[in-house]
């Protein structure tokens, strides 16, 4: 039998998650040779490659005059911003630290929806936002508490990470009408190559690192896998947006700091602690919340 979309839309979104999760320590690799622009130019410039073939093959619909401007901005404010101030943050603070902070999303989503008029208060959600923020940050509660005097070194960090959370939470929520106007592929590879476009000229000034030869085989591979992984996880993230409300779609993707943890473990050497697995029965205890909320949107005029 098949998958109602709602529920394919909840699988699209934990993959998402899973994503975002893996891709903050591959970033993180990354930046040890090439500056945060040029990186962020490389993502998106090979995310929307992987796209276009896919623009190409599939039926479109022509976009109305009036909603090409939204929808480049849109792009630019979910990639090209969203890169330029995650990569920031990914300079001065941990790939764990960064989820945890990116863990904020859904709380910042619902604000957001509701502030736009685009989904109505949920008591439910707003209990799994909590559940959620509350499993992340008992995650890695002994990190922090370790980081002692040297936290107020990273507050230009969390800053970054907490524009980009705002950026995305908002973006996220616009995107709305022009997913139900037009299709999927075509919206994301217009975002993809307006966000690659618009960082090209931030990632001039980092071009050495760009030269032949230079890289190393372990960054080749982490920008390769970011890229990749973002075209194909951008068109999971839009998908769920099309069948599944904004706040709901956001907490899925709560997972992602205890992937950050678990592959920054296996590839960084990072230390596992026991609070990591407590977090997460939090974290499951908020996705099962929000796989039995019906979506909850407000109608449009």
């Amino acid at each position: 039998m098949r998958l109602p979309l709602v529920r394919l839309a909840q699988l699209a979104a934990l993959f998402t998650g899973v994503q975002i999760g893996s891709t903050l320590v591959a970033t993180r690799i990354a930046l040890d040779e090439l500056g945060p622009m040029a990186l962020g130019f490389l993502r998106y410039g090979l995310a929307a490659l992987c796209l276009i073939p896919a623009y190409l093959a599939s039926a479109r619909t022509v976009i109305a005059p009036t909603d090409k401007g939204p929808l480049l901005l849109l792009g630019i404010g979910q990639f090209a911003l969203l890169a330029v101030f995650l990569n920031l943050g990914l300079v001065f603070i941990s790939p764990d630290r960064v989820a945890v902070a990116f863990a904020t999303l859904p709380l910042v989503t619902m604000l957001a929806a509701a502030l736009l008029g685009a989904e109505r208060m949920s008591l439910r959600l707003g209990v799994a936002g909590m559940l959620a923020v509350a499993g992340v940050a008992l995650a890695f509660s002994a990190d922090l508490a370790q980081a002692g005097e040297g936290l107020a070194h990273e507050v230009v960090g969390i800053a970054c990470v907490l524009v980009a959370t705002l950026t995305v939470a908002t973006c996220s929520v616009l995107f709305g009408p022009y997913l139900r106007r037009y299709p999927t592929v075509q919206v994301g590879t217009v975002a993809m190559v307006s966000a690659a476009c618009a960082l090209l000229p931030l990632a001039i000034g980092e071009t050495w690192a760009l030269a032949p030869g230079v890289l190393s085989a372990a960054t080749l591979v982490a920008v390769a896998y970011v890229g990749i992984s973002s075209g194909a996880g951008f068109l999971l993230w839009l998908f769920a947006l099309k069948h599944a409300a904004p706040t709901q779609t956001t907490l899925l993707t709560s997972t992602s700091p205890l992937v950050a943890a678990l592959v920054s473990a296996w590839l960084l050497d990072t230390q596992l602690r026991a609070a990591v697995f407590q977090g997460f029965a939090l974290v499951f205890a908020a996705l099962l919340l929000c796989l039995g909320q019906k979506r909850s949107t407000v109608p449009p005029p």
